[in-house]
């Protein structure tokens, strides 16, 4: 089996170099990295001269395995390169657009790099990424195009952390894209200098703006354009968040990745347009030339993202292979696919599409049999469902842990979904290779175009009717990266005992799954014994969060009635799934949220319940005060309470709220802006008061 694929155990060691290098902090030079690899290298070398005898033919291959791993320790190292802006600020810089802009509602986002910096009046060099956004008012700036460079000045800051319980954190996600600084770039600070660009990815780009164009003009608009330029060239700035949640929840979103799907059936296509190749001499070689450049270009066109890289690289050595008249390995060409990628950029490792994507394609190979011959199906239409389910359930099989691990849903309805949605992105896919082939005549380009538009309508329609079916997600399942890995070993132990048929693998398997049920039977004792309040960093609302076991109440200063979850969900959703608590629950504004007057209240006027809003949790009084224009209460004492929050509505009447209340700890939450957090952080250091700010230091969790 090894000597079938030698990829795969290659694989290993590179992939636990990685691994150990993303786990491990440790400084490495690219002195120190040279170093190394050299020596190990040179011990290779000699160990293949001097010809070791068959018995320990296992040095040889332990120096392998060491080289290997020492390579995937060093290149992720190198690769996780520090910012070149040695510190925040602001700064003059040229920089050379890298991708299409991303027009959005509220700014047009841009990703950059930075090639020159103005330091001490001199420009110097420089090579970093950067994301920068423009003003959606900033017109000028919607049409800018890949390669272009540009001269601004802006101030770069550090992506934000993530600041809330649970949260996904983008400043790390931008981190192992290679990008460490985001700045917003005013109006008329800002001009173009210059065009520079790649040839390859300029005339993908351009030839996306021309298929843009076309799609347009016959008629294809709205969310239909968004998903068909999202399922044939993997454009997805045109798609809202609202379909990528409807797609998702329906378990139809992988259609809208361009993948080994997608590129098989242009693969097939464009190798059945080619046929006459095949009565030529030596056309098997022309026509091989022109699939591999085919894919790759189709490949740069959309994006080089890790599914289409392992589609095209698979296939490119599918083609070599059968070519040359080589039996090949699926097994060893997904493995060189991804051993390849890997060496050009091991953070892609980190990437949920790239794990999703291999994850689906072993699993499709290697279950779809088994599970296919469950059932002889002899009617020859019958047998293509039972084949569509097939794959639906392999699929699923492999990628559903990934699943509930990074998205905390499951889409119940996935077979269903994919009945009707991968024949028919076939269907439109085919459509699409019509209209582009037939766009010159304008008749039958129109005919096309009302096809696919009906094909899209029509899609969508389905889509959007199997998300609304009762109990279509399973939503806010949480699970920790132990119990993600306990389901993985689980599936593994399962696919070695249907290859070698022998006991002890399912014994691993039940013994996986108990490690699974336990930790999870543990976390839900934990989760409802607990009880806390916690004070969301959010940049519009104030948010508070009352937990007792499961059950949640979010509070909010907003008063608009019938505000959900879903609103916040940037700020919400990974501490709602995390509990486990039900979605698109109801947000309660301060003033409905009924709360008895606690007893240290009543020797007070009746005036203070129009200071604010009054919470108790555990014995803890907490006071948030409204906006007054005559904070007045007559009373020899000062009333204490725990806990003040101050939000953007009550900043400015901080000094008098002091004068009336004396609180145990301020808490100062995300919404005021950083001018009046310097004047309450001033006012609380004269009265000694302590300060908790959540811009600065996260979420309160108490």
């Amino acid at each position: 089996m090894g000597t079938q694929i030698p990829f795969f155990r290659l694989l290993i060691p590179f992939v636990c170099g990685i691994i150990l290098a993303l786990a491990v902090e440790f400084q490495l030079s690219s002195l120190q990295a040279i170093i190394l690899l050299s020596s190990l290298f040179i011990m290779l070398v000699v160990l293949l001269v001097i010809r070791l005898s068959w018995a320990n033919r296992w040095v040889f291959g332990l120096a392998v395995f060491l080289f290997l791993l020492a390579a995937g320790f060093s290149l992720t190292h190198l690769t996780q390169s520090e910012s070149g802006l040695e510190h925040e600020g602001e700064f003059s810089v040229v920089a050379r657009i890298l991708d299409t802009p991303e027009v959005r509602l509220s700014s047009t986002r841009v990703l950059v790099r930075i090639e020159m910096i103005k330091k001490n009046e001199e420009w110097q060099s420089v090579s970093e990424k950067s994301l920068l956004y423009f003003s959606a008012s900033d017109s000028v700036a919607q049409y800018l195009k890949f390669g272009n460079l540009l001269v601004f000045k802006a101030n770069f800051t550090t992506p934000p952390q993530a600041k809330n319980p649970y949260q996904f954190n983008y400043a790390k996600y931008l981190s192992k894209k290679g990008v460490h600084r985001v700045a917003f770039v005013p109006a008329q600070s800002w001009m173009v200098v210059g065009h520079m660009q790649h040839w390859l990815f300029s005339k993908s780009f351009g030839l996306r703006e021309r298929l843009l164009s076309l799609f347009q003009r016959v008629g294809v608009e709205g969310e239909n354009l968004a998903v068909l330029s999202a399922l044939t060239m993997g454009y997805k700035s045109l798609l809202d968040q609202e379909t990528r949640r409807v797609f998702s929840a329906s378990g139809a979103m992988h259609i809208l990745a361009v993948s080994g799907l997608h590129v098989g059936i242009l693969f097939t296509t464009l190798s059945a347009f080619l046929f006459f190749f095949d009565r030529v001499k030596r056309g098997k070689y022309l026509k091989a030339i022109v699939l591999i450049i085919f894919l790759w270009f189709f490949a740069a066109f959309t994006g080089l993202s890790p599914s289409v890289l392992r589609a095209a690289l698979m296939f490119t050595l599918v083609i070599i292979g059968t070519s040359f008249r080589y039996q090949t390995n699926i097994y060893n060409t997904l493995s060189a696919s991804a051993f390849v990628i890997l060496v050009a950029n091991p953070m892609l490792i980190t990437e949920v599409g790239f794990q999703l994507s291999y994850l689906a394609v072993l699993s499709i190979v290697f279950f779809y049999p088994h599970i296919y011959n469950l059932l002889y199906v002899k009617n020859r239409w019958i047998d293509k469902v039972w084949v569509l389910i097939s794959v639906s359930l392999a699929a699923q099989l492999g990628t559903f842990v990934l699943g509930l691990f990074y998205f905390n849903q499951f889409p119940k309805y996935f077979l269903l979904t994919n009945l009707y949605a991968i024949p028919m992105a076939f269907v439109v896919l085919y459509l699409t290779i019509g209209l582009l082939f037939f766009s010159p005549i304008p008749m039958v380009s129109s005919a096309l175009g009302w096809l696919l538009n009906e094909s899209l309508s029509l899609l969508n329609s389905l889509i959007r009717f199997t998300e609304s079916l009762p109990y279509s997600t399973s939503t806010g399942i949480s699970i920790s990266s132990s119990q993600a890995l306990a389901l993985l070993f689980a599936i593994l132990m399962l696919a070695l005992f249907l290859e070698f048929r022998k006991s002890y693998y399912i014994n691993l398997l039940l013994g996986a799954l108990l490690i699974f049920f336990a930790e999870r039977a543990y976390d839900y004792s934990v989760l409802s014994r607990q009880s806390e309040l916690v004070f969301f960093a959010d940049r519009q609302e104030s948010l508070i969060g009352i937990r007792n076991g499961r059950n949640i109440h979010i509070c909010t200063a907003d008063t608009t009635s019938g505000l959900k979850t879903s609103d916040f969900s940037f700020t919400l959703d990974g501490y709602i799934n995390r509990i486990g608590a039900g979605q698109n629950q109801p947000v309660i504004p301060f003033n409905e949220f009924s709360l008895q007057q606690p007893n240290r209240m009543q020797r007070f006027s009746s005036r203070t319940t129009e200071l604010g809003h009054w919470l108790s949790f555990n014995n803890y009084l907490i006071f948030i005060p409204t906006p007054s224009d005559h904070i007045k209460i007559i009373s020899p004492h000062k009333l204490y309470v725990d806990l003040m929050l101050v939000n953007r509505a009550s900043a400015s009447d901080i000094k008098q709220l002091f004068d009336v209340i004396n609180p145990g700890l301020v808490v100062v939450d995300d919404t005021v802006p950083p001018w009046q957090l310097t004047t309450i952080r001033n006012e609380t250091k004269l009265r000694n008061l302590n300060l908790y700010s959540i811009a600065e230091q996260g979420a309160l969790i108490l």
